[in-house]
């Protein structure tokens, strides 16, 4: 979950820069609650914003769905190919796609011996 929240909080601050508003603006630009915005990105928290509350962020800060060019070039074919697919992804499914990364990367729990 920790990865999630990282990356949807650099996601926000990309919307944030990208817009000029603060926290709180692009919050209410989005239609949402302040507090919705300002507690995920300055306090722990246990959950992840949902592709919806995202979507609207995204719509209020007029960030194209697209991702930007990257910085680095790579030469390596499978990364160019994950980089040409993700681009074509929207944020639901990016989302998803990281949330399924996440949970696969994830070690399975070890249960104690009966």
């Amino acid at each position: 979950m920790e990865q999630i929240q990282l990356a949807q909080r650099d996601l926000i601050r990309q919307m944030m820069d990208h817009s000029g508003l603060d926290a709180t603006n692009l919050a209410r630009a989005a239609g949402l609650t302040p507090s919705t915005v300002t507690r995920f990105m300055n306090r722990p928290v246990k959950h992840a914003l949902s592709a919806r509350t995202l979507e609207r962020l995204r719509s209020a800060s007029a960030l194209s769905p697209r991702l930007e060019q990257p910085d680095y070039v790579s030469d390596q074919p499978d990364q160019v190919a994950f980089l040409a697919l993700w681009e074509e992804l929207n944020l639901a499914e990016k989302v998803a796609t990281v949330r399924f990364m996440v949970a696969t990367l994830r070690k399975p729990k070890r249960t104690p011996a009966s």
